[in-house]
């Protein structure tokens, strides 16, 4: 009986994707400014990726700056963690609409602040970067593109804000 216990949660186990496994390296391409540029999810940087890292769309580099894995996180949230120092998360400042998104330690930050919702691993094509309501505001924050090579931001609309995930 123990051994098939034990059998069975080796099979849970392999079957359930577990807390803080990750997923990746993806591109993450904003549809609104792709196109022949292919803008992507970018950290901000001419050299190491560190807490407080601005977040923007660039062209494709091949920089691990650019690449992002997914990463489960509990109730079923998901973190956006940079390929070039996956102890980051995308993050929400949620002390106003409109900052620039930037990338922070997650382990010393609130989990709010970088546990996403987002069907990017499951379903192909567009997607949305949101993170729910707290704090002060009332509606969930989306990741928002604001062209080429612009900074990215939170917002309460949704323009701008669909994304596509490519392997890189």
């Amino acid at each position: 009986m123990l051994k098939g216990i034990i059998s069975l949660a080796i099979v849970l186990s392999i079957c359930v994707l577990p807390v803080n496994a990750a997923e990746g390296p993806y591109t993450v391409e904003n549809n609104n400014w792709g196109g022949a540029d292919g803008m992507i999810l970018n950290c901000y940087t001419t050299g190491i990726v560190d807490s407080g890292t601005q977040v923007s769309t660039w062209t494709k580099t091949g920089n691990p700056s650019q690449k992002w894995f997914i990463y489960s996180e509990a109730g079923g949230k998901q973190s956006l963690r940079p390929q070039a120092n996956t102890s980051l998360a995308l993050n929400a400042n949620r002390s106003a609409i409109g900052t620039t998104a930037n990338v922070l330690t997650a382990s010393t930050n609130n989990p709010l602040d970088y546990r996403i919702t987002s069907n990017m691993h499951k379903t192909p094509g567009n997607f949305k970067i949101i993170l729910p309501a707290r704090y002060n505001h009332t509606a969930p924050v989306y990741l928002t593109a604001h062209g080429p090579k612009a900074m990215c931001t939170w917002q309460y609309y949704n323009g701008n804000t669909d994304w596509i995930a490519g392997n890189y």
